[in-house]
């Protein structure tokens, strides 16, 4: 038996520790908290370590009693973290031995907890962790609501079973915003469920489901991701519209990684950005991507191929249709590249060459093509403007990324620009313009 009282100072604020050890009627220790004091925290409790009936009297194995804390600011500890935080929280643990068993039960709420871009609402942690301290098995469920930029936010989660085998489900949503295009009632929602294998450090995904903007995500078959000595992921198959997204490899500690999308629709670009919703972008593409070596130094190749690219809204339904390829060859810190845009006889750019991965490893591109300025028309016309004539590009690029330099010419032949509504025309402009280095010269 015994008792301790502490007072001093921490981050320039008194700390009280009161304490006492007293043993029980039937000799049991007892470990009575009656107060710890330091800013706005306070907590306080008592436990008597009970063993069970195959256990040495006072195996703190099985725990009886309750401990409990608050603090009214997390901005008392702003110092001690180097970094804001803000919000209040109170938590409970009472332990007791229902059917002779030791279980602990968890309450944890906390308001307006975060940093101040971005906080938490409300946070709930419950329920309960039977053989707390020596098998643990869990059945706890967690709820958070938040606001992110004006839109309310929500999150589910319970956690069930022992750790070896922990079972988890998930549930967010997010209210539509105000967001141009958007239409009401088109939140996001995401829900996922799968296992954690302590033992073996392991997450198999065994269904996901995520929902923006009318596009939904959804897993085609359970996944295994693997965070054993880095992460990897096998067979990850996921579906988006009518696209299939597959992944698999390791990316840390070493790079190992090949993915592929096929079919995806451009009716995602308009999801992803609302703001040129209005084109009804049309066409497919597909990818693929494989990478060895490092994060930092990466080799492998990548190839984009789409085709089909087109608007259906009316004022641009009459750009004709687009073609892209994309190949690249990742080593020694740079990406072989070539590029080809294709639209017909109105348009054809071509790029080719190496791009830098790096600030420092020089670079060598080099641009040619021609585009018919009549390829807006239908997109100007409708605000009674029209454009004519021929730009054509011959430039490469040279230097780092860190020092560019550009050379070559961009000319424009016998352009014809006419705003009707304005009664403006202007005819038979030509020039060109040159880049040599850092310098950009118009010419006649």
């Amino acid at each position: 038996s015994g008792r301790i009282d502490v007072s001093g100072t921490l981050d320039r604020a008194p700390l009280r520790l009161g304490a006492s050890l007293q043993p029980d009627a039937d000799g049991t220790p007892a470990l009575t908290v009656q107060h710890a004091d330091w800013k706005s925290l306070h907590a306080e409790g008592v436990l008597h370590a009970a063993g069970d009936q195959r256990a040495p009297r006072g195996d703190l194995r099985a725990p009886q009693g309750r401990l409990s804390l608050r603090m009214a600011r997390l901005a008392d500890l702003d110092d001690l973290l180097d970094r804001p935080v803000q919000g209040s929280v109170a938590a409970d643990v009472m332990f007791d031995r229902p059917d002779g068993r030791s279980r602990a039960r968890l309450r944890l709420d906390a308001q307006d907890i975060g940093v101040p871009a971005q906080q938490l609402a409300t946070l709930q942690v419950s329920g309960d962790v039977d053989q707390p301290l020596q098998q643990p098995q869990l059945a706890l469920r967690l709820s958070a609501t938040a606001s992110i930029r004006g839109t309310g936010a929500t999150l589910a989660a319970t956690a069930s079973g022992p750790l070896s085998a922990l079972q988890l489900q998930a549930t967010a949503t997010a209210g539509a915003g105000a967001v141009a295009g958007v239409e009401p009632g088109s939140g996001s929602r995401l829900q996922a469920q799968g296992i954690w294998y302590g033992t073996q450090r392991q997450l198999e995904l065994t269904a996901f489901s995520a929902t923006y903007r009318q596009q939904k995500l959804r897993l085609l078959a359970p996944a295994r991701v693997s965070l054993s000595g880095g992460i990897a992921v096998d067979r990850l198959r996921v579906g988006l519209g009518t696209a299939v997204i597959e992944a698999e490899g390791s990316v840390a500690p070493r790079l190992d990684v090949r993915a592929s999308v096929s079919n995806l629709t451009a009716a995602v670009f308009g999801a992803v950005m609302p703001q040129f919703g209005w084109l009804r972008a049309q066409g497919h593409a597909d990818a693929s991507l494989q990478l060895q070596g490092s994060l930092q130094d990466p080799n492998g190749s990548f190839t984009l191929t789409a085709g089909g690219l087109g608007s259906g809204n009316g004022a641009a339904g009459g750009l004709p249709p687009g073609a892209i390829k994309v190949r690249a060859q990742l080593a020694a810190g740079a990406a072989d590249v070539q590029v080809a845009v294709d639209a017909g006889s109105q348009m054809q750019l071509q790029a080719s060459g190496r791009l830098p991965l790096h600030r420092t490893v020089p670079m060598s591109l080099k641009m040619t093509g021609h585009m018919n300025l009549g390829l807006a028309n239908p997109v100007l016309e409708a605000g009674g403007q029209r454009l004519l004539g021929q730009l054509a590009i011959e430039a490469t690029l040279s230097g780092t990324l860190a020092d560019p330099q550009a050379r070559g010419s961009l000319t424009l032949t016998h352009a014809d620009l006419q705003d009707y509504s304005r009664g403006v025309h202007i005819a038979d402009i030509s020039g060109r313009l040159e880049a040599d280095g850092s310098q950009l010269p118009l010419m006649q």
